[in-house]
């Protein structure tokens, strides 16, 4: 494979339609229409286990154990917002994660709701730098 770096995923589409680019890493909300008109096949999902409204999707990881790579949102605020602003915009970050009718919407693309804490989220963050840093610094990648 080849890459080839795009400004954005957007700018990328126009070329994997026209068949220019014979694949492309994106997630599933940023190509459901296109694969609902017929017009991109899904080939796997980078996640350890198959989307629920997936189910006959594969993985990559049955193939190549192992691979976990998935998208995920975290909500930041700026370094010494104060902890009750904190608490209450986590408290509505959650409550709306629990809210059944978002996560039918968001599931619809395969998106599935989590809802934790700032503790939960910290930890997560740190995980994910510790598993892509090296693999990162072993690729030579340089940021442009």
């Amino acid at each position: 494979m080849q890459q080839i770096p795009y400004q954005g995923g957007g700018a990328v589409y126009p070329d994997l339609l026209a068949g220019r680019v014979s694949m492309y890493f994106a997630t599933l909300s940023s190509s459901a229409g296109h694969i609902k008109d017929g017009k991109l096949n899904l080939i796997a999902t980078g996640a350890a286990k198959r989307p629920a409204v997936l189910p006959d999707l594969p993985t990559v990881a049955e193939t190549l154990p192992g691979i976990d790579v998935t998208v995920w949102y975290g909500v930041l605020a700026p370094k010494g917002t104060p902890r009750p602003i904190i608490d209450k915009l986590n408290a509505a970050f959650v409550a709306a994660m629990k809210d059944p009718e978002l996560a039918k919407i968001l599931a619809t693309d395969a998106v599935e709701t989590v809802a934790s804490t700032p503790e939960e989220l910290t930890t997560h963050i740190t995980e994910e730098i510790a598993k892509w840093a090296p693999i990162i610094k072993d690729s030579g990648a340089t940021l442009n």
